[in-house]
């Protein structure tokens, strides 16, 4: 679902829980903390620009450089496909 209003643009996901529609929105500081907490602080998210759950953002392994991966994946804990972190 896209939101337009005065030149800004809301993006924002929903998720059925129990027959219930659950607003799933973060903020890109938001999914940093959370991407810093689940990696530990393994990853570099200096080049992410994070729209939606959906959208790839660029995440930097120290080991391999830079990678394109959906945030919903990274907040499950899937990191750099070369080394498996």
């Amino acid at each position: 679902m896209s939101i337009q209003s005065s030149n800004i643009s809301i993006e924002s996901s929903f998720k059925i829980y129990d027959n219930y529609y659950v607003y799933d929105k973060k903020t890109q500081n938001e999914f940093i903390d959370s991407s810093l907490r689940v990696h530990r602080g393994f990853y570099n998210y200096d080049k992410v620009f994070f729209i939606n759950r959906e959208s790839d953002v660029i995440v930097t392994c120290p080991n391999h450089g830079d990678f394109h991966i959906k945030p919903k994946r990274h907040y499950r804990g899937v990191g750099c496909n070369k080394c498996k972190c």
